[in-house]
C-alpha cells in the first residue's frame, strides 16, 4: 500500500508536531542536571555530556542525570549510547511519563516504531487527556499501517482542538485509507468550511464527490471555486464535463466557454464547446470553434456542414431582408430593406432597420372594389439584452408611414427562457395594420398577448405549445388563436424531423346592428395533421432543404398542403445567404373552402 511507507506517512505528520513535552529535571535532582541543561541551551552539548557522565557514575540511581545525559549524547549523534542513558532512566523509575517519551522519541529516530508504541501506549494509558500523546500516537499506528487503531486518537484530538486544519486532514487521508468514505467526505468538507481559500482542499472535495457519482455537490463546490477566483481554469473546465453528465447542455457550453478565455488553447474543451454549439443552434460560435481547432479534410467538412443546420448567432452584423406574400383573395405584399446590429460585450445587441412595402389588392374583405396599391416607408430599433443565464429581452419599436396617408406606430416586447430540457417565452404586442385578412385599407390595432413554451423531454422527442390572444381597435373584436404539435428527430445529420400538430382560431366579430361575424366558418377554425422538415448540408458551403405539411380544416371539411423549399449559401465564415419559398394548396374541398398562399424570403447577412 502506499502509506505503509514509514518514513513518508511519518512525513504526512511533521507539520503536527512531535507532541513530545519539554525536558524536566526529576524532583531533588542535583545542581548538575541545571547545570548541564544551561550548557547545552549554550551550544555546548559536549561539556555537559562530561559533566553528567560523571554526575551519573557518582550516582547510578539518579533519574533525572540518565535521562539529561541521554539527550546530550543524542545532541552530539551517539544515538546507540543516549538509548542505553534513557533506558536506565526509565528501569529506574518506570512511571515517569517523561523519560518514556523521550525513549520513544529515540526509537523513531533508529527506524523501531513498534517499540516507541510500547512507550508512547504507556503513557496514553496515564495521560488520557494529553492530546499531544494521543496524536503521537496515532502517528505511530499510521507508521505501522495500523490505520484502524490509529483514527480513534485522532478523532479524540481533533475532537478537542477542531480548528486544528492539518489534524483534519490527516484524519480525512486515514478514513480514505480505511474505506470509510462519508467520514472521509465529512472531515474534507470540515477543512474546507474552516478555510474556503485552501483550492487543493476544495478541489479535492469536488474530485472526491465526482469519483463518488455526487455531482450536483461537486458542482456546486466548483461554482463556489469559480465564483471565488474567475481566473483559475480548473473549476471552469471541469464544469463543462460536469454540466454535461448531468444532462445540462447550456451550462455546460457557458463553463466550456468561460474555461476557453482562460485557456484558448485546450483542445478537448474546444471540441466538447464545438459539439454543443452545434446540438444547441449557436451556428456562429460553432464556426468559430471548428476554425480555431485547425480541423481539415473530413472533420472539417463534417464540422462545417453541420453548422450549416443552426442559424447565425446575434452581434455585430449587416445584413438585408426580402419578404413576398401572395394569396388567393388577390392581395400581394412585399417587404424589403437593410438592417444592422452592434454587440455591447457579450450581453446587449441593438440594431436599426429600414423597410420598404408594397401592398396591392381590394381596400375591402369581399373583393367588390377595385384594386389599390399602397407605397409604405418601415424605420425601427431592436434591442437583444441577455438579463440573466438563459434569459434574454428582445425589446423593438418600429414607425410606418403610407402614402395614404397614414402612419402606424408598432411596438414589441418579448421575454425568453433557454434552460436545459425546455424554453419558454412570453410576448405583448401593438400592431397598428393597415392590411389584414387581405384587405389593403382595412386598418385595424391589434392589441397582442401570447406565449410559446417547447419542452425536449428525452433525446428527438419534442412538445411544443403556443397560444395568444389579440382584441382589436376599434370594433371591438377579439381573436384568441393556439396550437400544439408533438415530434421526433428521427436523424441527425441529416437532420429529419417529423410532428403532428393541431391548431384552432377563434374570431368573434361584431357587427353593426349587433350581428357577429367570422373570418372562418363556423367561428371555430381548427386544423390538425402531420408534417415532416428536411435539412441537408451536401457541403461545407451549401445547404437544402423541404418542408411538407398536410392539415386537416376541420370546418370546412376541406385538406390542404404546404409545402416548400430553402437554400442557404455560406461563402465565408461571415457572409450567409438564405432563400426560401413555400405554397399552401387546397387538396380537397369546397369552392368555399379553397385557400391559396406563396411565400418567398430571402435574406443576406455579414458578421463582423
Amino acid at each position: 500500500m502506499h502509506h505503509s511507507l514509514g518514513v513518508r506517512v511519518f512525513a504526512l505528520f511533521a507539520a503536527l508536531g512531535t507532541g513530545a513535552p519539554a525536558a524536566t529535571a526529576q524532583e531533588g535532582a542535583i545542581p548538575v542536571v541545571d547545570r548541564a541543561r544551561g550548557l547545552r541551551d549554550a551550544g555546548d552539548p559536549a561539556q555537559a555530556e562530561a559533566l553528567l557522565r560523571e554526575a551519573a557514575a557518582a550516582d547510578p540511581s539518579n533519574v533525572a542525570v540518565f535521562l539529561e545525559w541521554s539527550r546530550a549524547l543524542a545532541d552530539l549523534g551517539r544515538e546507540e549510547e543516549a538509548l542505553r542513558a534513557c533506558e536506565r532512566a526509565v528501569a529506574l523509575r518506570p512511571d515517569d511519563a517523561d523519560a518514556r517519551l523521550w525513549l520513544a522519541e529515540l526509537y523513531l529516530r533508529r527506524d523501531q516504531p513498534d517499540s516507541a508504541l510500547e512507550h508512547y501506549l504507556v503513557v496514553a494509558r496515564e495521560r488520557p487527556q494529553d492530546l499531544a500523546v494521543r496524536r503521537r500516537v496515532a502517528q505511530v499506528l499510521v507508521w505501522l499501517d495500523r490505520n484502524e487503531e490509529a483514527i480513534p486518537h485522532l478523532e479524540a484530538y481533533v475532537a478537542a482542538v477542531p480548528g486544528d486544519l492539518e489534524g483534519l486532514k490527516t484524519l480525512y487521508r486515514l478514513y480514505l485509507w480505511t474505506d470509510r468514505t462519508d467520514e472521509a467526505l465529512a472531515a474534507l468538507e470540515r477543512v474546507v468550511v474552516l478555510d474556503p481559500s485552501d483550492r487543493e482542499a476544495a478541489l479535492e472535495l469536488a474530485r472526491r464527490n465526482v469519483d463518488l457519482d455526487r455531482l450536483p455537490r461537486a458542482i456546486e463546490v466548483y461554482e463556489h471555486l469559480r465564483e471565488r477566483d474567475p481566473t483559475d481554469a480548473d473549476a471552469p473546465c471541469a464544469l463543462g464535463s460536469l454540466y454535461e453528465w448531468t444532462d445540462a447542455p447550456r451550462k455546460a457550453l457557458d463553463a466550456y466557454e468561460a474555461c476557453l478565455a482562460l485557456r484558448p488553447f485546450d483542445s478537448e474543451a474546444r471540441a466538447r464547446a464545438l459539439s454543443l454549439s452545434l446540438e444547441l443552434g449557436h451556428g456562429r460560435e460553432a464556426r468559430t470553434h471548428a476554425r480555431i481547432l485547425g480541423l481539415s479534410g473530413s472533420a472539417w467538412d463534417e464540422a462545417a456542414r453541420r453548422t450549416l443546420l443552426e442559424s447565425a448567432g446575434v452581434g455585430t452584423a449587416l445584413g438585408v431582408d426580402f419578404l413576398w406574400f401572395n394569396d388567393r383573395l388577390g392581395f400581394d405584399h412585399v417587404a424589403t430593406g437593410p438592417w444592422g446590429s452592434v454587440g455591447l460585450g457579450d450581453d446587449v445587441t441593438l440594431g436599426a432597420r429600414y423597410r420598404f412595402h408594397w401592398l396591392r389588392g381590394h381596400p375591402d374583405l369581399d373583393g367588390n372594389l377595385p384594386e389599390v396599391t399602397r407605397i409604405g416607408h418601415e424605420a425601427g430599433l431592436f434591442g437583444e439584452v441577455k438579463v440573466a443565464d438563459g434569459w434574454t429581452l428582445d425589446l423593438s419599436a418600429w414607425v410606418t408611414h403610407y402614402d395614404s396617408p397614414w402612419t402606424s406606430f408598432n411596438a414589441r416586447v418579448e421575454q425568453r427562457a433557454d434552460f436545459d430540457r425546455v424554453s419558454w417565452s412570453v410576448f405583448g404586442e401593438r400592431a397598428d395594420n393597415l392590411t389584414t385578412a387581405g384587405a389593403v385599407e382595412d386598418r385595424v390595432v391589434l392589441n397582442t398577448g401570447g406565449l410559446t413554451l417547447s419542452w425536449n423531454p428525452w433525446r428527438g422527442l419534442f412538445f411544443d405549445l403556443a397560444g395568444e390572444g389579440s382584441y382589436l381597435n376599434p370594433d371591438g373584436n377579439v381573436r384568441v388563436y393556439g396550437w400544439g404539435a408533438a415530434g421526433y428527430v428521427i436523424l441527425e445529420m441529416p437532420r429529419l424531423e417529423a410532428s403532428y400538430t393541431y391548431s384552432i382560431e377563434h374570431f368573434r366579430d361584431h357587427l353593426e346592428g349587433g350581428a357577429i361575424r367570422s373570418y372562418f366558418n363556423p367561428r371555430a377554425y381548427q386544423t390538425h395533421g402531420p408534417s415532416a422538415s428536411f435539412r441537408h448540408p451536401v457541403a461545407m458551403w451549401f445547404l437544402y432543404g423541404l418542408d411538407l405539411r398536410l392539415w386537416h380544416a376541420v370546418s370546412d371539411d376541406a385538406l390542404l398542403a404546404t409545402y416548400g423549399a430553402l437554400v442557404g449559401f455560406r461563402p465565408g465564415d461571415r457572409h450567409s445567404l438564405d432563400l426560401a419559398f413555400h405554397r399552401t394548396d387546397t387538396l380537397v374541398g369546397t369552392a368555399g373552402a379553397l385557400y391559396q398562399e406563396n411565400v418567398l424570403t430571402a435574406s443576406y447577412v455579414f458578421e463582423f
